[in-house]
Order: C-alpha cells, then sequence, then structure tokens
C-alpha cells in the first residue's frame, strides 16, 4: 500500500512539475492582435454582442465570453493567470468526462488522467500561443471543447440517473459550444448525434434542430458580408483542394506518430491482436481534421488556421481515449512505469524545447523589456517608435504593436490606443 501511494506522489510531482514549466511564458505574456479590436469595440459600443454580429460574424458565444478583453488589455498582470485558468478547466473537463463514461487508464488515478491529457494537448498543440497564452484565439477554439465536453459529462450522467432537466441543460451547452466557431458548427452536433444515437429517443431530431437552430444564427449575420468581402476563393482551383489534401496527410501524421499517447494504445493495441478494429480505434479520429482545414480555407482562401488545428486535435484525443477506452481498461502492461516516461517525453516535444530555448537564450526577457517600452509610447501617444528584429518567443508567437513583428499588419492596438487619446 505503502508502494502503491509512493508511485501516485511521484507522479503527481512530475506532473505538476510539468504544468508550471509549460506556464513559463505566461509572465511574459501580453495581449495581442483581436484582444485589442475587442477592447476597442467595448469602448465604442459596451456590451458589443448586436454590433459584432452585424459586422463582423455569427459567432454569438465566442463574442459573449470575449466582453471582458477590454479589462485584460488594461490589466495584463491578470491577462497572464488565463493560460493556467485554460489548463485548470480543461483538466476538469477531461476529469468529468472519464467518470461520467468510466473510462480508466489501468492503476492511475483519474485526476491524474486528466491531467496528463491536459498537457499532451498544449505541449503538442500546433500553435501553443493560440491554444493558451492568447485569449481570443483562446476562447474561439479551446473553450467550446471545453463546453462540449462537460455537456457530454452531463448528457451521460443524467441518461444514468434519469434526470430529465440534466439531459436539457446538455443539450443547451451543446447548442452553445456549437456557436463559437464555423468548426464546431459541423462538429459539436455531429459527435454528439454519434456519441449518444442509441442512448436517447428522438435524439437524432433533436440534434437536427440544435444544429438547424445554431447554423441558421450563424448563415443569417450580415456580418458575413463584411468579412467574406476581405477574402477572395477560388473553388475550382485543383491547387487549393490539393494543398488542404497534404495538409491533411501532414497533420494526420503529427497526430498519429509524434504523440506518445498513440503508441502506447498501438502497442497494447497489437499485443491483443484486434486489428480488424485498426480503423475505428485510429482512423475515425482523424475525421475532425477535414472540417478543421476545408471550412477555414473555403471561407478565407487562407491555408494553414493552426487555431482550428488545435481545435482537432482536442477533440482527436477525447475520441482516441473513447475508441479505445476497453484496451486502456484492462491491460496487462504497467502503466505506472510508462505514464512518468510519457510525461517526461514532451519536454522535447516542439513545444517544450521551444519554451527552453526561448528560456536560457533569454527571448521572454527581451520581449518582455521590449513591449512595454512600446506600450508605454503607445499610451503616451508618441506610437510604437521601436523596430527591432528580435524574435518572438515560440510560444508568444502573434501580432503585437511592435514594427517590425506585425508582419499582417493587425494594428488593432495602436488604434486602440491612439482612440484612447482622444
Amino acid at each position: 500500500m505503502h508502494k502503491v501511494k509512493t508511485r501516485h506522489i511521484f507522479l503527481s510531482l512530475i506532473l505538476i512539475i510539468s504544468g508550471l514549466f509549460l506556464l513559463i511564458p505566461s509572465f511574459f505574456a501580453f495581449p495581442a492582435a483581436d484582444d485589442y479590436c475587442y477592447a476597442l469595440m467595448h469602448d465604442k459600443f459596451g456590451f458589443f454582442m448586436q454590433e459584432e454580429y452585424l459586422m463582423t460574424n455569427g459567432r454569438w458565444a465566442s463574442t459573449f465570453f470575449l466582453q471582458p478583453a477590454y479589462f485584460f488589455v488594461e490589466h495584463i498582470s491578470v491577462y497572464r493567470i488565463m493560460p493556467l485558468v485554460w489548463l485548470i478547466l480543461s483538466t476538469i473537463a477531461f476529469y468529468s468526462f472519464l467518470k461520467s463514461f468510466h473510462i480508466k487508464l489501468y492503476s492511475i488515478k483519474n485526476i491524474h488522467t486528466a491531467l496528463l491529457l491536459s498537457l499532451l494537448f498544449f505541449y503538442l498543440a500546433p500553435s501553443l500561443s493560440n491554444a493558451m497564452f492568447w485569449y481570443t484565439g483562446a476562447v474561439n477554439y479551446i473553450l467550446p471543447v471545453i463546453i462540449f465536453l462537460f455537456s457530454w459529462s452531463l448528457m451521460k450522467y443524467s441518461i444514468r440517473n434519469m434526470k430529465i432537466h440534466g439531459i436539457i441543460s446538455a443539450y443547451a451547452l451543446i447548442f452553445i459550444a456549437s456557436s463559437f466557431n464555423e468548426v464546431a458548427l459541423i462538429t459539436v452536433p455531429f459527435l454528439s448525434w454519434w456519441l449518444f444515437r442509441k442512448e436517447l429517443k428522438r435524439h437524432t431530431i433533436i440534434m437536427g434542430l440544435t444544429f438547424a437552430f445554431a447554423a441558421a444564427i450563424f448563415y443569417f449575420s450580415p456580418g458575413n458580408l463584411n468579412r467574406s468581402s476581405a477574402f477572395s476563393v477560388d473553388f475550382f482551383s485543383a491547387q487549393m483542394y490539393f494543398s488542404m489534401g497534404l495538409q491533411f496527410l501532414r497533420f494526420s501524421f503529427i497526430f498519429i506518430f509524434l504523440n506518445p499517447l498513440v503508441w502506447l494504445i498501438l502497442f497494447i493495441y497489437f499485443s491483443k491482436e484486434k486489428k480488424r478494429e485498426f480503423i475505428p480505434r485510429f482512423l475515425f479520429p482523424l475525421f475532425v481534421l477535414i472540417p478543421a482545414i476545408a471550412l477555414p480555407y473555403f471561407s478565407t482562401g487562407i491555408l494553414g488556421q493552426h487555431r482550428t488545428i488545435n481545435y482537432a486535435f482536442f477533440i482527436f484525443l477525447i475520441l482516441l481515449l473513447y475508441q479505445n477506452r476497453d484496451l486502456l481498461k484492462k491491460t496487462n502492461i504497467s502503466l505506472r512505469r510508462i505514464i512518468p516516461i510519457i510525461v517526461l517525453s514532451l519536454f522535447i516535444s516542439t513545444n517544450g524545447i521551444g519554451i527552453a530555448d526561448d528560456f536560457f537564450k533569454f527571448r521572454f526577457h527581451t520581449f518582455k523589456v521590449i513591449m512595454n517600452s512600446s506600450l508605454n509610447s503607445l499610451e503616451a501617444g508618441t506610437g510604437p517608435g521601436i523596430s527591432n528584429n528580435e524574435e518572438v518567443p515560440h510560444s508568444l508567437m502573434n501580432q503585437y504593436p511592435v514594427e517590425g513583428w506585425n508582419e499582417k499588419n493587425n494594428f488593432c492596438g495602436e488604434v486602440y490606443f491612439d482612440e484612447k487619446q482622444k
């Protein structure tokens, strides 16, 4: 008994240290790009849900949670707490999912598994900045996954205990999660239907109506015309479809072969010789890449929206776990020894190495000094006045109000401070 307790304490320490290392960039994070855009919207309109819907897009759910952007822009110390909030929320969401669906890694506590999954997601996310350290990006693409994980957990619990009010609340959360972005609009209703199709009567009809209602809100937003006018898309371009295909293959390879959790499940899978089930166990979870790649390309003509790939990767981990829950629950492999190795392997992931490299080469410190100087100039009304070629730290890649770091010409920061001077 004492030996088992010692192992649990050891695993807890490894997970906590890994989480603290991941949060190092938090101390150097700054608002960027659309954070300032929404702060500007608040200054102009106050509660700006109607204006955003009429002028930009139909993402009403994300707009609701973006209302505090002005507060974070004015209180950067609070802004730097949000990455910890995302880590905690994702861990709680995973924990509720594991508990409700009775998914358990053999000999590993659910709270450890939940934290491990959260660390896996953030360490292996294609764009760590968009997933954790940029408030607007996290709200649009991470928060909806957290909410629909809670909705699934509540739905499963309510079905098991015959609680009608819980089922209704779960449907409401599914509707909200569907309304954060266009990729969620497709994936959340479909996956929710697929997961509970055998457990609820009239579930297909209800999910169909949920999707139709959410889609109608998106479609009839007058802001869609304004947004689409900024982009041109050639739907008959063979290069467009070829590029999407290559991106699908690229991230499929990354999701499968650069993911230690997949390797663990593959090892267990082949040891049990259940080779006929390979497609539903490992390839079905990849389907989320299709809308995550295609929808942004169809709407903007821009390939490489890593924030939507972050969203797809989060769902991939959930589906991978669900599809292989039987393998993880009953295995002769000592997971108590393997899980710490998986956690430690995260330090040599792209994001793990990136954080370490930025830390030891003092990029975080340089970035913070330059950003503080630039923001002081902007607040004084003298403009950025700084042009630097220093690299933005790997985990904080974004568009900042500093000359030389604003290649995509997002000048919300400058406009925001100009408006404050008036």
